[in-house]
């Protein structure tokens, strides 16, 4: 069982997730450049491609973390993590490091 977050920017302020929209979001990058991304931040994150995502893990100090990232330009990616720990530092570190903002999905 994870714990999930769905991932994106904001070209605009929002009320509640059921603001989200094309409208309200913007082009965060392709896939390749969010991959780079976040190896800049977490190095040690393994990536593999497959069916057109990257799927990304990466084993932090309070929890693991899997990525995943369309293979192609986007607003949006999601993050897995364990629903057994206290914190998760990293998503907050790639969100803060990249302008992004957040839901639990």
């Amino acid at each position: 069982m994870s714990y999930d977050f769905l991932i994106f920017k904001l070209k605009k302020p929002i009320r509640s997730h059921m603001d989200l929209s094309e409208e309200t979001t913007t082009v965060i990058g392709n896939g390749e450049e969010i991959k780079e991304k976040i190896s800049a931040l977490l190095p040690s994150t393994q990536w593999r491609l497959s069916n057109s995502n990257w799927w990304g893990t990466y084993q932090g100090e309070d929890t693991w973390y899997e990525f995943s990232v369309k293979n192609r330009e986007t607003n949006c990616f999601s993050i897995h993590t364990s629903f057994r720990t206290n914190t998760r530092n990293a998503i907050k570190e790639i969100c803060d490091a990249l302008g992004l903002s957040l839901i639990h999905i």
